[in-house]
């Protein structure tokens, strides 16, 4: 599967608030910035750091696939988080559902968002659905060098350049710098398992788009 090229690290995706909302009033444009600043100044960042600064009329635009995992896997990752806190107290799971990112996030205009999904429409419904397989232990870091996530990769099913894979735990990059993957993989046994992919995500702004690939 090839919808993205140059995706190469993990970097989430900032809502920048409603569609729907005006962008032209003064009254507006006060009160995104003041949520900016209230979002930047929140304890639940963690330490992390916004990269793009807010710009209005800029929605943040995300493709991925969303991910269910079984019961045994999660208590494993709960499991290793567990392990990893006395080392990195500041270490957070990622909420659920997981997601694997085809795409890093963009930024479009509002006239450029149909037009968009118009033809990612196109595209997608060319696509067969299709099985991917995961069962790997990675540290991913973001561009910047300031956040890590520990991951899965995904290593049937999908392209393996560039490496798809789904985090669900995040650190600080100074934190999770010193941790010794490879203890932490022979420490952990994970054992192959599938998930078939039917449908794939957009999320522009707060607005969520599913869209269904061909059956097989």
């Amino acid at each position: 599967m090839d919808l993205i090229t140059n995706y190469e690290s993990e970097s989430e995706p900032e809502s920048e608030g409603n569609l729907l909302e005006s962008t032209n009033s003064s009254a507006q444009k006060d009160q995104t910035k003041k949520r900016k600043i209230d979002s930047d100044s929140e304890p639940d960042h963690y330490g992390r750091i916004r990269l793009v600064p807010h710009i209005v009329g800029n929605w943040s635009t995300h493709i991925y696939i969303k991910i269910t995992l079984p019961d045994e896997l999660m208590e494993k990752m709960n499991l290793i988080h567990l392990n990893l806190k006395e080392r990195f107290p500041s270490s957070q799971l990622i909420a659920q559902p997981l997601h694997i990112s085809l795409s890093k996030p963009v930024y479009l205009k509002v006239f450029q968002i149909k037009p968009f999904i118009d033809d990612l429409k196109i595209i997608l419904n060319c696509i067969h659905s299709f099985w991917i397989g995961y069962c790997e232990l990675n540290l991913y870091h973001n561009d910047e060098k300031t956040t890590s996530f520990l991951a899965i990769d995904i290593n049937t099913g999908i392209a393996q350049k560039p490496k798809f894979h789904f985090s669900f735990l995040w650190d600080t990059y100074q934190h999770m710098k010193g941790l010794n993957l490879e203890k932490l993989k022979s420490n952990t046994m994970l054992q192959q398992e599938e998930y078939f992919v039917d449908e794939i995500q957009c999320q522009i702004g707060n607005h969520s788009y599913t869209f269904d690939l061909k059956t097989l």
